[in-house]
């Protein structure tokens, strides 16, 4: 994995996003950013698993971002599991 990526996780990053335009003619470049994104996952479940990124960052990154979507009734209350 890109280090800057697990750095910024551990340094209290809770999501990352990535330009994925796609134009109409452009499917070889549509491959190779899903090829990309799946790459970038399967480094971080890796990072996770290994013990450079504490499976603790994650719950604590996964609850912020439900809070915010709580908060601003982007996700209702009954659709949160405790």
């Amino acid at each position: 994995m890109n280090s800057y990526i697990e750095t910024a996780i551990n340094l209290g990053v809770d999501m990352i996003s990535f330009d994925f335009r796609i134009s109409y003619n452009s499917w070889t470049n549509y491959e190779a950013r899903v090829k990309s994104l799946l790459g970038i996952y399967d480094n971080l479940v890796i990072a996770v698993n290994s013990g450079r990124i504490s499976m603790d960052r994650i719950k604590e990154a996964v609850t912020r971002i439900l809070l915010v979507k709580l908060r601003n009734n982007i996700l209702k209350d009954k659709e949160v599991k405790s």
